[in-house]
């Protein structure tokens, strides 16, 4: 079996954090000794993680392999119908160091706090985050618009809306938990993109986390899109990264 990497105490809070946003964000969580299992009503939202070689389940349709639990299981999922899909970079950067904007004229920033907000934020989640289980835009929209409502009054949870002449053209949520925060679901209509509102929305998240006492922000990026250069240029650095793997979908013989 492969040696794999130690965790930091710094590596098991950002794997924490991002733990505790998923409590919300999906249906259950349930933690066991050998594994973390994430129930969700999507199959591509839902995986298991692995703490320990306790062998592959076929019946699973999504696992998530921590660098630090040495496994060699890439040929047996391979053989079980996987595909390696994603690798999860988890960043993070300081709070103290300001995070550079550029100046956008006539742009405010909002929490979500009613229905309305709520569809506002639902409506830019669901152009940037799309859900291959639910290809109506109008069913994923409700999909998307249940959920914030569910969770933008639990603990610790913030979702902000950016708008630039009164019109809502980027959003974020930002998790703090136990002294930790994490910045999620960053999206800009396609119509903003390129005028700095991420960033923009990054250092909000930066001075909300400042005022909770959390000594850095947290964010996790596919290390392959182009999110990624956004979060560099914005000072984030990798801490580890994760390897999802996803079942790959069967199609009905004709």
């Amino acid at each position: 079996m492969t040696a794999r990497m130690q965790p930091s105490l710094r590596d098991l809070a950002l794997f924490e954090e991002r733990l505790a946003f998923l409590a919300g964000q999906r249906e259950a969580l349930h933690r066991h000794p050998d594994r973390i299992e994430i129930v969700a009503d999507r199959p591509e939202l839902a995986t298991v993680i692995p703490l320990a070689d306790i062998g592959l389940n076929p019946g699973w349709s999504s696992v998530t392999l921590l660098p630090w639990v040495a496994l060699n299981w890439d040929d047996d999922l391979r053989a079980a119908g996987f595909e390696r899909t994603e690798r999860m970079a988890f960043m993070e950067r300081p709070i103290e160091q300001t995070i550079a904007v550029r100046d956008v004229p006539d742009l405010t920033i909002e929490r979500v706090a009613d229905e309305a907000g709520a569809d506002a934020f639902a409506t830019i989640q669901a152009e940037c985050f799309p859900i291959p289980s639910e290809p109506d835009p109008a069913r994923r929209l409700l999909y998307f618009r249940t959920r914030v409502l569910r969770a933008m009054n639990q603990q610790g949870a913030i979702y902000l809306l950016a708008r630039v002449d009164g019109e809502v053209r980027a959003i974020t949520m930002v998790q703090i938990a136990a002294g930790v925060a994490g910045v999620y679901l960053v999206g800009t209509k396609a119509s903003a993109r390129g005028q700095g509102l991420a960033t923009v929305l990054l250092r909000e998240a930066q001075r909300l986390a400042a005022d909770a006492g959390c000594s850095a922000l947290k964010l996790q990026a596919n290390a392959d899109g182009a999110a990624y250069g956004i979060y560099t240029r914005a000072g984030f650095v990798e801490r580890f990264q994760t390897t999802i793997w996803r079942k790959r979908p069967t199609t009905p013989d004709s």
